[in-house]
């Protein structure tokens, strides 16, 4: 059978549909989430779905665990595949005893931006020991360049693309800009503020699954485009 694999953060992995206080909103069970969107794709394209996203993963860490599975793709399969914020970044983690994401974005600094959300993994002690000398990295060498630096991930991406197409496994790229463009419903909109997490509900969810669905059926495979709504 036929394979969807998925490499993100948190918006991949729909850990918003696990939010008890979501779920009470919803009326449904808490101890029965829904499926989120990655599940109806892989549904959609009547295959299994391989999820290995994590919240808070950084853009080299997303592309990193897309290489150390890329030998289990088969023709036939899918592959969808977005970036994350680039102040996310790569360093020892010692909770892991190994390189993990350092999600910077848990910084407590107005200079860095702020999400309204509560399942992504927090950056290492060292981070927080350090805090100075890591802020004055991203602030002076990765801030003022994000776009040169999404470039650089996305021009990966797009050889990946290239590269995987030859052998009939189609790779699909969307980019993380699509979370602040107001074109998918988050859930604090969507609970009238009621829950204050930016990640997309099931409203948002659906919104982004149709768009999905048409870039399968149109066959386009990267798109880092500002897209309108819905």
């Amino acid at each position: 059978m036929k394979t969807s694999w998925f490499f993100g953060d948190s918006f991949t992995q729909s850990k918003i549909r696990e939010h008890p206080k979501y779920l009470e909103f919803l009326g449904r069970d808490i101890n029965n989430p829904y499926n989120g969107w990655t599940t109806k794709i892989a549904n959609y394209l009547d295959s299994n779905e391989e999820n290995y996203s994590i919240g808070g993963n950084s853009p080299q860490a997303i592309i990193d665990d897309f290489i150390s599975n890329m030998y289990k793709f088969k023709k036939g399969d899918s592959v969808f595949i977005s970036t994350s914020p680039m102040v996310r970044t790569m360093g020892y983690h010692s909770d892991f005893k190994k390189i993990k994401s350092w999600n910077l974005e848990t910084l407590d600094e107005n200079s860095l931006p702020k999400r309204k959300e509560n399942h992504t993994y927090n950056p290492p002690d060292i981070i927080f020991k350090n805090k100075t000398l890591i802020l004055d990295y991203v602030l002076n060498f990765i801030a003022p360049y994000e776009e040169e630096w999404e470039e650089y991930y996305e021009n990966k991406i797009r050889e990946f693309i290239t590269l995987f197409k030859k052998q009939g496994i189609n790779v699909y790229y969307w980019s993380w800009q699509l979370w602040h463009q107001s074109v998918f419903q988050d859930v604090y909109y969507e609970t009238n503020g009621e829950i204050e997490d930016d990640h997309w509900g099931i409203v948002g969810e659906t919104q982004f699954i149709n768009y999905l669905k048409k870039r399968i059926k149109d066959g386009i495979y990267f798109d880092n485009a500002i897209v309108k709504k819905i």
